[in-house]
This record gives structure tokens, C-alpha cells and sequence, in this order.
């Protein structure tokens, strides 16, 4: 084993010293990385000695330890064979790198002798360049002496050159200085010439259009001529005929000053007539007890036009107000046609209202406060007043009652607040001076709660007083000292106030909203006192489950409603009755408004009406319901004042 190293070794050695030689002629090359070292060597391992046989255990042990022997010569035998063929693989990639070694040492000796003839014949073409540079310098040498004499004789012509070139140089100048002076004084008479002859053709332009229009005036002088006995004529003719005129235009004048005059006068009898006919209608129903009924009926919406219906009028609209009814009073109901005994379509079915006012969908917002200012008016005397918007959901109650952003648009309540500041300030220089403070509420879910209050979702209870006020305790007051207050309280209640959306109204109101304005004034003598109140209510829209989709707390919200709802029509009912028993603790609404419906207060109902046709079950039920309420009863209405008797 010990051989056989040692002679690996020296192969390596005899390979290096090739290399290094052959770097020595053809430079460094690519080293070769071989393994240099040797394999352990195996021991053997004494096996121990052996027993001799005698017994049964004896031979037992003899068998133990000669498998064990057996064991270990086959571990060495493996060994020396991997050993062996470790040595073959070592001995392969060593003859391998010899013969690689050989190869490149024949290339590199081959090129040694290339290079070597090449050096030979670089050698041989440097000797014979050297022989014919010898030659060329003695030719280069004479052709220099050439030269030299050649350029002193043309430095001697250029100093010649350069002095007849500077004289020639001061003559040119002198020469340009001339031809300028003789060029700008050519241009200067070439720009006369020019502007005399466009003179020239100027005057001559002129002469012709003057002996043009003379010929011309001459002509139109002598059709003048010709012509001004004919215009004398005319002239004396026109100016009787302006005299004339002139006569009638003042009549004519005078007839349409009377007859304006005549119209303002009948214009303001009309509006006479028709403020006294409103006060004594006004006066008839407070002597009768009645609620006073208004109809309002909205536009159609643009979903709403596109909805075709065989009941409705030609506009697309189921309610129709009647020509021939000048103080507006009368509406019309188109139903779904009827069929006929031949099984075709006959005409619609209709049903004919009549209440105290009929407002269409072109009437504005100030058209139908003009109507109910006077009732407004009755709560500075110290009356109750009480305004309420009914109908089903979407038919415009919240937009009667609060209005839009614009002046055009207010609603009753911020109109309604307007006058009454109006009318204090006046009542100021009678010696009144008056306190005003506002609430509002809503009654959700049959529980009252304060719109304006900063825990808006506490319940409050409704009280009521011998004297027949009634008032909700803890309910917040916030006194007002100009009408532009209001609208700040309005848009913090709508933040607040439960709206959802439903199949029938994106922002359906989901309780009654009920605004009061408390106004107490007194004689500057204290001779008198008066304390009104303006109540407007804003109802929830009734509608139906079906239509509505109201599911889950939607659906309690509704059936509130509707509960609430169906209580006023029982009270109302019974007051249109007569009967003995009113049922007003039936519902926080109608027990809140119990001294608006049967007290001593004035009640107006705004019925809001939608004209489409999905709508004309909800609106014909709306209208049964206020044509009840105008026939209901609820006694005459008396001031809330005091006087005291004075001497002197």
C-alpha cells in the first residue's frame, strides 16, 4: 500500500515540473487542481483468541466469534475494494491531465517555431528599409535647399503684395463713402418722385368722382325739380291727416286711462269683495264649529308621468278640478273604468269633493298661506289655532309644512312664524309687547319624544290641565327673537326626526311631527293680556303594508302609524256624531291634540293629494276622510284673554 502512494506521488511531481516548464516557454496556464491526498489505511482489528472447544458454551462462542470474524473480514474487503477503485479514478484523471498537458506543449512548440520565422523575416525587410531610407534622406536633402530658396523669394513678393493691398484698401473706402452718399441721395429723390406721382393719381381719382357726382346731383336736382310740386302736395295732405290723428290718439288715450282706471277700481272691489266673502265664510264656519278643510294636490313626478293608466285625463292626472268653479271649491276622482254588459271597457268611475279650498298642482306655497294667514292671524287675538297636514306617504305633507331651501318654497311654519313677527313689530306702537317660544315634538311608536332636546330618544308624557291647556312635561322651550330662528330649529328637528325609505317614498316620515308656537303679549297698561298658540302637525303618510314592503321594524313602525291614524278617524267620527264619549286616550296623537280637536281652538286640515294612478285608492280614501272631517262639529272657538276694567 505504502508503494503504491509513493508512486502516485511522484507522477505528480513529474507533472508539475512538465508544467512548469512549459509556462516557462508559452507562459502561465491554466492551473490544474489535483487531490494529493493519500486514504487512511485500514487496520485490522485483533479478532481475540479463540476458546477451545470443550464445552456446549464453549462452542457457542466459537460459533459467535467466527461470525464476527467473518463479519469483519467482509467490512475490510469492502474497504480495499472502494479503496481500489478510488485509486483507479485518481489514476484516470491523472492520465487524462497528461495527455492534455502534452497536446498543449506540442501546440505551444509549434508556435515557437512560427514565431521564430516570422522574427527572421521582420529582420531581413528592416535591413533592406535601412538601405533605401540612406537613398531618400540625400534627395530630401537637395529638394530642402529648393524649398528655402523658394520662399525667400515669395516673402519678398508678399511684403510687395501687402503693400499694394493696403493702398488699394484706403482707395475702396473712399470710393464706398461716395457710392453711399450718391445712393441715399437717389432714394431720397426716387421717394419724392413716388409720392408726387401717387398725389398725382389721387387728384386725378378725385377730379373723376367729382364730375361723376355732379352729374349725378345734377340728375337727382332736376328729378327733384320735377318732383316738388307733386311733394308740396302730399306734405300739405299728411300734415292734415297727422292733425287728425293726433286728435284721436288723445281720445284714445283718455278712453284707456279711464277704462285702467275703471279696472284698478273693480280689481280692488273684487279683492274687497273677496277678503270680506273669506272673513264671513271664515266668520260662518267659527260660528259653526266646523274644521275647515283645504285639498292640495301635487305635480306628477318623473317616475309618475311614465306610469299609463286607462282612468286618467289626458295630462296623465286622476284628479280633475272643474272649470266653471271660480272660487275653487270642487275637485273630481277618476276611477278604473267599469265594464259593460258586453264585456268592454266603459268610462271611468268618478267621484265629485267639495271642501274649502281646492289648490291644483300649478298653486304655490304663498297661494295657500294667503288662505290660511287669517287663521294664523287669530292666534296674536289669543286664539288656538291648529293646523294639520293629512295624507298618504309621498303626497308633499313635510314639503306643506316645512317647504324648501328658497323663499319661494317656505313651508306654513316658517311663513306662518314670519307673519306673527310682522305683526308684533306693528302691534309695538299700540303699547303690546309679546313673548314667543317654540317646541317641537314627535310621536313615534306611541311614545312622545322631544326633536329639539340633546337625548331626543326620551319618552315624555302628555298632561293636561282644568282650565283646558295642555302641556308635555319635560318638553324643551326655546323662546325666539327674530322669525329666521326658526329655520335653525326646523333643520336640527329633521336631523333627528325617524324617516326611512319604502317601496312607496325614499324618505318616508315615520311619526308625527308636531310644532307649537307659544305666543303671550300684554297692554303696555296691563289692562289686557292675551296667550295664543299655533299648533302645526305634520302627520305620518298612512299606507299600506302590502304596497309599502315594510318588513321587521319597518313594519312596527308602520302599524303605529296606521293604529294612530285609524284613532283620529275614530275620533273625528265620533265628534261628526255627536256622541257623548270621545276616545281620545286611544293614542298619544289624538290625546296631544285633544284641546286642538274638541276645545275651544280653530282647526284647519291640509288634505295633500297625489294625482298618479297607482295612487287613487290611498287618494280616494284620503278624501272620505276629510270630506267627514269638514262636517265635523267641535264648537265655536273662544280667545284666551284677559281685561281688566279701567277708570278714567
Amino acid at each position: 500500500m505504502k508503494q503504491r502512494f509513493t508512486t502516485k506521488n511522484s507522477a505528480h511531481e513529474r507533472a508539475a515540473k512538465r508544467h512548469v516548464s512549459s509556462t516557462a516557454i508559452n507562459g502561465p496556464r491554466k492551473k490544474i487542481n489535483l487531490p494529493l491526498t493519500r486514504p487512511k489505511p485500514i487496520v485490522l482489528k485483533p479478532s481475540g483468541e479463540r476458546k477451545p472447544f470443550g464445552t456446549h458454551a464453549a462452542n457457542n462462542n466459537a460459533s459467535q466469534s467466527s461470525k464476527k470474524l467473518q463479519s469483519i473480514e467482509s467490512k475490510e474487503v469492502m474497504l480495499l475494494k472502494e479503496e481500489r477503485d478510488a485509486i483507479k479514478s485518481q489514476n484516470y484523471d491523472l492520465s487524462k491531465a497528461l495527455k492534455d498537458e502534452t497536446s498543449e506543449l506540442r501546440k505551444a512548440r509549434i508556435e515557437q517555431s512560427l514565431n521564430v520565422e516570422l522574427l527572421k523575416k521582420t529582420q531581413m525587410e528592416l535591413f533592406e528599409a535601412k538601405n533605401s531610407s540612406n537613398v531618400s534622406f540625400q534627395e530630401l536633402q537637395k529638394r530642402n535647399a529648393e524649398l528655402e530658396m523658394l520662399q525667400c523669394s515669395l516673402e519678398n513678393n508678399l511684403a510687395s503684395v501687402v503693400e499694394e493691398k493696403s493702398f488699394l484698401t484706403n482707395e475702396n473706402s473712399k470710393l464706398e463713402k461716395k457710392l453711399s452718399l450718391q445712393v441715399e441721395h437717389y432714394n431720397q429723390m426716387k421717394g419724392r418722385n413716388d409720392s408726387n406721382e401717387q398725389k398725382l393719381k389721387e387728384t386725378k381719382n378725385e377730379l373723376d368722382n367729382l364730375r361723376l357726382s355732379f352729374e349725378n346731383v345734377s340728375n337727382e336736382l332736376e328729378k327733384v325739380r320735377k318732383n316738388e310740386s307733386v311733394t308740396s302736395k302730399m306734405l300739405r295732405e299728411t300734415k292734415e291727416l297727422l292733425k287728425t290723428s293726433k286728435n284721436e290718439t288723445e281720445a284714445e288715450k283718455n278712453l284707456l286711462f279711464e277704462a285702467k282706471q275703471t279696472i284698478s277700481q273693480l280689481e280692488e272691489e273684487a279683492r274687497i269683495h273677496e277678503k270680506e266673502r273669506r272673513y264671513l265664510h271664515n266668520t260662518i264656519l267659527e260660528l259653526k264649529g266646523n274644521i275647515r278643510v283645504f285639498a292640495r294636490v301635487r305635480p306628477l313626478l318623473k317616475n309618475e308621468v311614465e306610469v299609463e293608466s286607462d282612468f286618467s285625463s289626458p295630462n296623465g292626472l286622476t284628479i280633475l278640478l272643474p272649470p266653471n268653479d271660480p272660487e275653487r271649491r270642487k275637485l273630481k276622482l277618476l276611477g278604473p273604468c267599469r265594464d259593460t254588459l258586453m264585456g268592454d271597457k266603459g268610462e271611468p268611475s268618478t267621484w265629485e269633493f267639495q271642501f274649502d279650498g281646492v289648490f291644483g298642482p300649478d298653486r304655490k306655497q304663498s297661494d295657500l298661506f294667503e288662505e290660511i294667514s287669517q287663521l294664523v292671524q287669530s292666534v296674536l287675538d289669543g286664539y288656538k289655532v291648529c293646523l294639520f297636514a293629512y295624507g298618504q306617504t309621498g303626497s308633499g305633507k313635510t314639503y306643506t309644512m316645512e317647504g324648501g331651501n328658497d323663499d319661494e318654497s317656505r313651508g306654513m311654519i316658517p311663513r306662518a312664524v314670519h307673519q306673527i313677527f310682522a305683526t308684533i313689530e306693528a302691534m309695538k306702537r299700540t303699547g303690546w309687547a309679546f313673548d314667543v317660544h317654540a317646541t317641537h315634538l314627535e310621536v313615534y311608536n306611541e311614545s312622545v319624544r322631544d326633536l329639539l332636546a340633546h337625548n331626543s330618544s326620551k319618552s315624555l308624557n302628555i298632561k293636561h290641565l282644568k282650565d283646558g291647556s295642555s302641556y308635555v312635561n319635560g318638553l324643551s322651550k326655546h323662546p325666539l327673537k327674530s322669525p329666521n330662528q326658526v329655520d335653525v330649529l326646523l333643520q336640527k328637528a329633521a336631523k333627528v326626526r325617524a324617516t326611512s325609505a319604502t317601496q312607496c317614498n325614499d324618505t318616508s316620515s315615520r311619526s308625527h311631527s308636531v310644532f307649537q308656537l307659544h305666543v303671550n303679549g300684554v297692554l303696555s297698561n296691563g289692562s289686557e293680556e292675551r296667550r295664543g298658540c299655533l299648533t302645526m302637525v305634520d302627520l305620518a303618510g298612512s299606507e299600506r303594508v302590502v304596497k309599502s314592503g315594510a318588513k321587521g321594524s319597518l313594519l312596527k313602525e308602520t302599524q303605529a302609524i296606521n293604529k294612530s291614524l285609524a284613532a283620529l278617524g275614530r275620533v273625528i267620527l265620533a265628534l261628526a256624531n255627536n256622541e257623548s264619549h270621545v276616545p281620545y286616550r286611544e293614542s298619544k296623537l289624538t290625546h296631544l291634540l285633544q284641546n286642538s280637536l274638541g276645545g275651544t281652538s280653530k282647526c284647519l286640515m291640509l288634505v295633500n293629494l297625489s294625482p298618479a294612478p297607482q295612487h287613487q285608492g290611498e287618494t280616494l280614501c284620503s278624501l272620505r276622510f276629510a270630506q267627514t272631517v269638514n262636517h265635523c262639529d267641535i264648537g265655536t272657538a273662544k280667545a284666551n284673554s284677559r281685561r281688566e276694567n279701567t277708570i278714567g
